[in-house]
């Protein structure tokens, strides 16, 4: 599943990250940098918080930080739930 439709509350290791249809290489680049130094990666866990509205952006809880992703970006990211639930 990608991080926009993971259950809120949950914990979820990253998979990968897939690059948006149209999204050139230099950008693609730049955005995969970003991610990285944000800390999502594969590998990674996070959990979804909730969103800013329904068209807002996505706001998830990574390595002790708030990090909120637009619905698109948030949509390239793959996830796997965690065993378990997180308190947050």
């Amino acid at each position: 599943m990608n991080a926009e439709r993971a259950p809120l509350g949950f914990t979820h290791i990253v998979l990968g990250i897939m690059k948006p249809w149209g999204m050139s290489s230099s950008t693609w680049d730049f955005t995969v940098s970003h991610l990285e130094e944000l800390g999502l990666f594969p590998g990674r866990t996070l959990t979804r918080l909730g969103s800013t509205g329904p068209r807002g952006a996505v706001i998830f809880w990574v390595m002790g930080s708030r990090v909120a992703l637009s619905r698109d970006l948030a949509r390239a990211i793959l996830v796997r739930q965690w065993p378990h639930r997180t308190e947050v």
